[in-house]
């Protein structure tokens, strides 16, 4: 199992988790013998940005819907859409 499945599995548990609760839940965490927090954390920068997971305020998460997800997506297509549409200058 990956390690963002893991943390979702976790989070469609409950409703909202701190870091440390995720890190304490999760299997992959006790598997690190140092800064097992620092990439528990590294994962879920990544599960924010992709839109998986909401980051509630500092240290608290959620698990995303089904429309923010997707309204992460089209927003992210709206950027990468601009850019790649616009002409060189040179």
């Amino acid at each position: 199992m990956s390690h963002q499945t893991e943390i979702k599995a976790f989070l469609s548990t409950v409703n909202e988790a701190t870091l440390s609760e995720i890190n304490a839940n999760v299997a992959f965490a006790q598997s690190y013998y140092h800064n097992a927090k620092l990439y528990v954390g590294q994962v879920l920068t990544r599960m924010v940005a992709n839109g998986s997971v909401i980051r509630v305020k500092k240290g608290v998460f959620r698990l995303a819907t089904k429309e923010e997800t997707a309204q992460k997506k089209a927003v992210s297509g709206l950027y990468n859409n601009s850019i790649e549409n616009n002409p060189t200058l040179f």
